[in-house]
């Protein structure tokens, strides 16, 4: 399942925010030459100098061009994940990763005090725990082989996220373990972080003040329109019914006699009739396992003629 929903930040604008900012600021620190005072090589500017700034600014930035090209693009894709919680759960994902992630850099640095066992700066944390829900909460929807190895679609984002781990072996790595464990603690029900939500004082003003700043405008979205005689009207909510409205309106009033008399192309013969596709119940769980509702997957998968890849992008994209 390579294809993630519709192209550019739709209903994705915190990863569209941590995208930008960690590339921008990449290239900005580089020029200014800021990276040594705001990463954070050990616990010697927290304990010495309280630059407690470091806790933050060392996961906005990369360290090196090849780290901000695997970490984009991943990033990117990983956009899906926002779209399936809803923008407000996903910032508080967000957070939880950034605490657990801090936390575990932190152990590390206290367990292995000398500066040359230093953590990659980045945002390692984000990308390595929504690496964590992909293995585990999106499933494959095709195999094959590779020089006889059996393989399925997921694996270039696999090959991807083994390149940014070792990209700068050994500290990229502890980067990326540090975020792969907020992941894992996330997704763990034993404890239950996956519950956690903002106050609601905060969720309002995040969906009504930020979220409008940071996402942009809304496409304007045009649902079917069946022709009728002498008026039209719009079903975006069941495309399927008005398509069966348009044949049946088409077959009832005349329409296509008084176009084209006679003409084939106009008559209601031309038009099929719908078939109700089999979906078979290994599809559903699929779908359901992602955390869909089951009546939103069975439309869904009715919608896209029982292909799993379109009816995960329809779920993704809300339609």
């Amino acid at each position: 399942m390579l294809s993630s929903g519709p192209s550019g930040f739709q209903n994705a604008p915190i990863t569209k925010t941590i995208l930008i900012v960690s590339g921008s600021f990449t290239v900005l620190f580089s020029i200014l030459r800021l990276k040594p005072y705001l990463s954070l090589p050990s616990l010697q500017p927290l304990l010495e100098k309280l630059e407690l700034w470091r806790l933050v600014t060392t996961h906005t930035f990369f360290e090196s061009p090849a780290e901000t090209l695997f970490g984009v693009f991943l990033m990117y894709y990983f956009r899906l994940f926002e779209r399936q919680m809803g923008s407000v759960k996903f910032g508080g994902f967000t957070f939880i990763v950034w605490l657990v992630s801090t936390i575990a850099q932190l152990s590390y640095y206290v367990v292995f005090p000398s500066k040359e066992n230093y953590i990659s700066s980045g945002p390692y944390n984000f990308i390595f725990a929504c690496f964590v829900l992909f293995y585990f909460d999106i499933p494959s929807t095709y195999r094959f082989k590779i020089c006889g190895i059996n393989a399925n679609d997921k694996l270039f984002t696999y090959i991807l996220s083994l390149q940014l781990l070792f990209v700068n072996f050994p500290h990229s790595t502890v980067s990326g373990l540090c975020g792969i464990l907020a992941g894992l603690a996330y997704r763990s029900d034993i404890l239950r972080l996956n519950k956690f939500q903002f106050p609601p004082i905060i969720n309002n003003f995040f969906s009504r003040v930020l979220l409008p700043m940071i996402q942009g405008p809304r496409p304007q979205q045009r649902g079917p329109i069946a022709i009728m005689s002498g008026r039209t009207a719009t079903n975006a909510s069941n495309p399927l019914a008005a398509l069966q409205q348009q044949q049946e309106n088409i077959g009832t009033q005349g329409f296509a006699d008084q176009l084209i008399p006679g003409s084939p192309a106009f008559s209601t013969a031309s038009f099929q009739p719908l078939v109700r596709t089999t979906i078979s119940e290994e599809q559903v769980t699929a779908l359901t396992s992602m955390g869909f509702e089951r009546e939103a997957v069975l439309q869904a998968l009715h919608r896209s003629n029982g292909d799993l890849n379109i009816a995960t992008n329809l779920l993704l994209e809300g339609s």
